[in-house]
This record gives C-alpha cells, structure tokens and sequence, in this order.
C-alpha cells in the first residue's frame, strides 16, 4: 500500500501515446492514504468490542463497521500512482527492475511484521477471548505451525495465513496486482476497450459468485478468481492516471459547488459495504482530490502528512499491537482502557517501523532504481522514482 512516486506531479506537455511531463508536487495523496490506513485502524479497534451498532450503521460513523473500502481505495491510489510514475519517470522502464522495487517497497516490510506477530504469538500463547468480537479472534486462532508460516511469507492468501496478520489478506492482491500494472497500463493506452470490457464482464460475474465480497480463496483456482475480482479497481485507477498525464481533469475549482456535491457522493459510495460501489466512490475521491486545490490544501495540512508517511507501517503493525495489548491487559483492567491504550501505542509502534523497516526499504528501493537503468535520453539518470 506505499509508493514512492507520491513526491512529484507532473504538468501535461502530451501528445498522442507518448506522455512528457514536467515536475511538480503531488503529496496531497499521501494524506489520502493516511486517512484511508486511519480508518482501516480505527475498524478493527471499534470491531474488537462494538457498541452501538445500529447508530453506527446508520451515521457517518459507518466507516468503523467497513474498514473494506479503505482497503478497495488503496487499491484504486495504487493502481494510478505506480503508472503515474512509471509514464512520468525521467528512466527507460525495466520490468526486472520494477519487480525488484516492489518486492523491496511492499514484501520485506510485510515479511518483517509478520516475523513480529511470530514472536508475539509465542510469547503470549493465545486463547480465544469471550469477551471480544470474532473479528478480534480470528487472528492468532489457529496453532502456529510451520506450514502456515510459509503460507504467510509465500503470500498465498489462505485463511490460515492471514491468521498471523489480519491484514495479510489485501497486500497478497496488492503485490500480484501491482506485478500486472505495467501490461495493464499498455493496454489502457493502446487499446483500452479491453480494460472497459474487463470491468463489464467483472461487473457480471460478481452477481454470480457465491461471495460477493470475498477476502481470500480457499484453494489455488478460488485464489486466482478473488485476485481477478479485485483487478478492478487498480484498472479504475489507471484510466484515472491516463487522463490526469494528459490533462482531462477539470478544474473544479471554478465549479466549488460540483466538487462539493462530488466529494459527498465519494463519500457515501464508499460507505456502501460493495468492492464495486467502494472502487467507484474511491475514483471519485481521487477524481476530487487532483483537481480541486482547496481540498489538497487541506490535504497538506502538516499532521495528515505526517500521517501519510508512516500509513503503511500503521496499516501492517496496529492488529498486532492490539492483540498484544488486549490479551496482555486481559482481566487486569477494562477492556475500553485495553483498546485507548491500543489506540496510541499503535501510532508509536507504526513511528519506529516505520524509522527502521519501512524507511531503509524506501531507500534500497531508491538506490535499486538508479542502478543501470538508462534515462529516456540514454543517459544515466540520478532522479528515483
């Protein structure tokens, strides 16, 4: 769910196929993918003791009962910033090299924090809590065994894998999708007809799956057709960078009252408990935020920023964390003071991930990109992606 290509922005100089841009910022979206790990946070906390619920359900507050379509958005972002970057880079593109990134931006942090929830697992030798919700005990509900460890690192998306991280589940489809962009982005721009077709065969056969909504496949087919499911909303975010490096988003800043209406029609798209209706209002969102300045400007408020930066490694530690400090705590104090407290080491724990996993993987993935790979020019390029 990270990218490093949020830095730059790009102003339209386009002409046929070929996109030429030239720099600018664009690091409102970090806050946006701050926002969307907040939410993902904040679910799975809410879901572990819910009160309310029917109030809940019925108020904005519904985001604390469908931390999904934050999932379905870092989908949506993903699939535009990596073909952002990859039609704006200064650098030939080198497929190899791009694996290799990915594999070095998203798996190592992924491993490494599956390798914490390990050690955690056998420290505290967990047992089902009563007194929580089963989302809560889903994790750490199997035996730990060595086949579901190499399930998890191999990312096989198997419910017993996703046992040692609850949040394994989407960054198995992150890591196969993101593999598959640069095609996908070729076939946006040569013949995108396939892609719009892809997403009306996909609408279709969603209505005829026995899970609508599926978080992981049961054996290697099933596994195949959930990673297919969720293609779509990458594809939403590709057609989104495409127009954006050639212009096509407005300036909704002379309509302020169509931006407003469109930002409130996001929102509640993404309130609606469907991977279709949450990758739409997702589009929408991003749609809003790349052209409407007033609303990056609050998106660069400082502390959104701030929390954009260490979103990935809140989004891999806080389930871990939870599950420390509930079952750590468990009969000593209440289980709301379990949670606050949850609520702010979560933070604190995603800062020293991020300042010593995720940070020096930003770097090593940096420096892989500037090793051999010719600029546009035929020159050595120094910029990183």
């Amino acid at each position: 769910m990270t990218d490093s290509y949020f830095a730059t922005e790009y102003k339209t100089i386009s002409r046929e196929d070929k996109i030429v841009l030239a720099p600018r910022r664009l690091d409102y979206l970090e806050s946006l993918r701050g926002l969307a790990a907040l939410f993902v946070f904040l679910h799975h906390h809410y879901m572990t003791a819910p009160i309310f619920l029917d109030v809940v359900r019925l108020t904005p507050l519904r985001f604390l009962i469908n931390g999904r379509s934050s999932v379905i958005f870092f989908f949506v972002l993903s699939g535009f910033v990596i073909v952002y970057g990859i039609a704006n880079s200064s650098r030939k593109f080198s497929y190899p090299n791009f694996v290799l990134r990915r594999i070095i931006r998203i798996y190592l942090p992924y491993a490494a924090s599956g390798l914490i929830a390990i050690v955690c697992y056998f420290m505290l030798h967990p047992k089902p809590l009563f007194d929580t919700a089963i989302t809560f005990n889903e994790m750490w509900s199997e035996h730990l065994r060595l086949g579901t460890v190499a399930q998890f690192l191999l990312l096989a998306g198997t419910p017993a894998a996703n046992t040692i991280n609850s949040v394994a589940w989407s960054l198995v489809y992150e890591l196969r999708i993101s593999l598959l962009l640069p095609l996908l982005f070729l076939l946006g721009i040569r013949i995108p007809w396939v892609l719009w077709l892809f997403v009306v065969v996909e609408l279709v056969a969603n209505r005829f799956r026995q899970d609508s909504v599926p978080f992981h496949g049961t054996d290697v087919f099933s596994s195949l057709d959930v990673t297919v499911h969720f293609v779509l909303p990458f594809v939403l975010g590709i057609f989104l960078a495409i127009r954006f490096s050639r212009g096509a988003i407005p300036d909704l800043d002379a309509t302020p009252i169509r931006a407003g209406f469109l930002l409130c029609v996001a929102l509640i798209l993404l309130m609606i408990f469907r991977d279709e209706s949450a990758s739409l209002g997702a589009a929408i969102l991003l749609f809003v935020a790349l052209g409407w300045r007033k609303f990056q400007d609050v998106l660069r408020w400082p502390l959104l920023i701030k929390l954009g930066t260490i979103s990935y490694s809140l989004y891999l530690t806080h389930a871990i964390v939870l599950q420390v400090m509930v079952r750590a705590f468990h009969g000593a104090i209440p289980l709301g003071v379990s949670l606050a407290l949850s609520l702010v080491a979560s933070i604190g724990v995603a800062i020293v991930f991020y300042r010593f996993v995720e940070k020096p993987t930003h770097r090593l993935s940096q420096w892989v990109g500037q090793q051999a790979v010719p600029s546009r020019s035929g020159r050595p390029s120094g910029r990183a992606e």
